[in-house]
């Protein structure tokens, strides 16, 4: 894991997908192919002068909308 940590910060990265990085590790150790495909449906953003339940709530509005347009465009582009 250390290793991984070392190539980010190399590459100047300073984020990492967490989720699928894990699916992807319990594969690898179980000798399991995997293909990860993801859709980013929102987006970060800087809650340190807003109010976080408001944000929150912005957010959540932000990934109902955009997840069904990445879902089809990942089954459209991906999966067919």
């Amino acid at each position: 894991m250390w290793k991984d940590y070392v190539e980010l910060k190399e590459h100047e990265i300073t984020i990492a997908d967490t989720e699928a990085g894990a699916i992807a590790y319990i594969c690898k150790k179980n000798d399991v192919e995997c293909i990860i495909i993801k859709g980013i449906s929102d987006f970060p953003t800087d809650e340190g002068h807003y109010d976080p339940v408001a944000s929150n709530a912005q957010q959540i509005n932000v990934y109902l909308a955009n997840t069904p347009k990445v879902m089809v465009k990942i089954f459209d582009e991906y999966l067919t």
